[in-house]
């Protein structure tokens, strides 16, 4: 049985506008002109991954792009974020434990950007001398001059809510970085129905992601593309992963006749997981 996109690649689908490279944002602007006086901002990249040692610092570039026809003024700030083993994320503007943004120094708060221009935006991250190995996240925050309101979304997503869109960051001090382990492979309930699942561990010091190169067969005989989703593994977390089922040739998701048989391998920066011939009642 097949189904459309999942929640979430309904969301990437209908705001790849705002996470996604420049190349494409004039092929959407011939689809959908923002309305003159809306909050039509975007920016690129939609997520930083970045590294420095402790006592140094990082400047990096950020691509704030005004797609109304008019000039914009927007204010730039921090924010806190977090996600919990489920998926599910919180944006703060409060600082919370442990949190890096005082190490954060921006070019300005408030900048104006030409109708249907770019302005490039910059920003500093400096981790103090003696900082142990650890990662840095923050979101940057790019606000109509009207406000807005930010809504839980998938992190690594640049969405604007109601005036406002979040890049979200990552920085690795010194030499943190993900240890994932692979748990179990099962399945489980789904907004697309019951879809094999990784239970992944991160017992490392930085978030990880998941890549895959996976093919499945049916009880009935139908193969499978495989995908694996790359949401972010933090650290001391164990969450269950989806991987998602389509026909070759196909976009939507497709709920397979269990019991089905997987293989390939599973991916992250330092390590995979050998999935061969695994059966999943």
């Amino acid at each position: 049985m097949k189904h459309g996109p999942s929640n979430i690649s309904s969301v990437i689908l209908a705001l790849s506008i705002f996470a996604i490279g420049p190349s494409s944002f004039a092929q959407e602007e011939q689809s959908a002109a923002p309305t003159p006086g809306s909050f039509s901002a975007a920016a690129s990249p939609p997520r930083f991954q970045l590294q420095a040692q402790a006592g140094s610092r990082v400047t990096k570039v950020l691509q704030i792009h005004n797609m109304n026809v008019n000039p914009e003024q927007y204010d730039i700030r921090t924010g806190d974020w977090l996600m919990n083993e489920n998926g599910e994320v919180s944006f703060m503007d409060e600082l919370v434990e442990d949190s890096c943004r005082p190490w954060v120094k921006l070019e300005r708060r408030k900048i104006t950007v030409a109708g249907n221009s770019n302005r490039k935006f910059r920003f500093q991250i400096s981790p103090p001398e003696g900082t142990t190995a650890r990662e840095c996240r923050f979101a940057l925050y790019v606000q109509g001059a009207n406000g807005g309101v930010v809504t839980d979304i998938a992190p690594g997503l640049s969405m604007p809510v109601s005036g406002r869109l979040a890049v979200i960051i990552y920085l690795s001090v010194g030499d943190a970085k993900p240890e994932l382990s692979v748990v179990e492979l099962t399945k489980g309930d789904g907004p697309q129905g019951v879809l094999p699942l990784l239970i992944v561990s991160n017992s490392g010091k930085a978030h990880g992601r998941l890549a895959g190169l996976l093919r499945a067969r049916d009880v009935d005989g139908t193969s499978y593309d495989v995908s694996v989703s790359d949401s972010p593994i933090l650290p001391g977390q164990t969450r269950a992963i989806p991987l998602a089922l389509s026909e070759p040739g196909e976009n939507s998701i497709a709920e397979p006749s269990y019991p089905i048989m997987l293989d390939g391998s599973v991916l992250w920066d330092g390590g995979q997981y050998k999935v061969e011939r695994v059966t999943i009642q």
